[in-house]
């Protein structure tokens, strides 16, 4: 046992203690004067108080060791073999038990084409050619079809699509038909509900539906060297059909229309006069044009 300076122990407790470090000196081979100076700091002399610091400093240095020892070792205890990685800020949190792995949240999103008939609203305008059948009632000028060349016609389908194979749409056309020698201008303009039936066979898409509404017909017109202005109205009806091709997210074909038109009734106006007349007329046409489906 060791005491530092200053500390002055009782005489049963000083004589044990020398005999104790009396033994353990003689076994480690130190001499006697080492023990007094030891146990008694007080006579030593000067040039033993290296010796005395050296016993101090191996003294702190092993209650240092033993106090240390219990937190040196929590902190080297085995961690476990697997910690899980905390998701990253701001993503969703999965639960344990789904089964799923967890996403890859750097990977760069994938561009999905929405099938055509997904998107509910269907445009479907179109352009082309229209062209008189048969005869006309009452005629503007002689009569036969073989008068009107072919003409222009444009238009468009809007609706709403409740299913992959049925839409329901309204159509707005414009016919500028070619009229004869002496008809400066024949427009005809129709307004219609068109339902379409769809059938789609691989990346071919078929539409086929009636269409029933009403029209009317502007002329300018001269004979005589005399200027008219007619209009023809009544109902219209006939049919479309078209195969189109799908190209991503539309699709891309021909239509073919054909356009029956029942006059009731026409009016005539020129220098100020005006007259109507009730009175059955007749206007058939076909077309055939390019048409885009969105």
């Amino acid at each position: 046992m060791v005491f530092l300076p200053g500390f002055h122990p009782g005489p049963r407790v000083a004589r044990a203690t020398g005999s104790a470090h009396l033994k353990t000196l003689h076994t480690s081979g130190h001499s006697r004067g080492t023990l007094s100076r030891l146990i008694m700091p007080g006579r030593n002399s000067p040039s033993d108080n290296g010796g005395m610091h050296a016993s101090l400093g191996l003294t702190v240095g092993v209650f240092s060791i033993l106090v240390g020892f219990p937190a040196f070792a929590q902190e080297n205890q085995p961690q476990p073999a697997y910690e899980p990685e905390p998701p990253p800020q701001g993503s969703p949190q999965q639960h344990p038990s789904s089964g799923n792995p967890p996403p890859d949240y750097h990977q760069a999103p994938v561009s999905v084409d929405v099938p055509i008939y997904a998107r509910r609203l269907l445009v479907m305008p179109y352009i082309g050619v229209a062209t008189l059948i048969g005869s006309r009632s009452p005629p503007p000028v002689g009569g036969a079809s073989e008068s009107y060349d072919t003409g222009f016609r444009m238009g468009s389908l809007l609706g709403w699509r409740p299913s992959s194979h049925f839409s329901i749409n309204g159509e707005f056309t414009v016919d500028f038909l070619n009229p004869p020698k002496g008809v400066f201008l024949d427009v005809t303009l129709d307004l219609s509900f068109s339902p379409l039936f769809h059938l789609s066979i691989g990346k071919l898409e078929i539409v086929v539906g009636p269409k029933v509404g009403f029209s009317d017909e502007i002329q300018t017109w001269t004979v005589n060297d005399q200027s008219y202005n007619s209009s023809y109205s009544g109902l219209m009806f006939g049919a479309n059909a078209g195969v189109l091709a799908k190209v991503r997210s539309i699709a891309i074909g021909g239509l073919v229309s054909y356009t029956g038109r029942s006059y009731t009734g026409w009016c005539w106006w020129t220098d100020g006069e005006s007259r109507c007349r009730n009175g059955p007329g007749t206007l058939h046409t076909v077309s055939l044009g390019g048409v885009v489906l969105f």
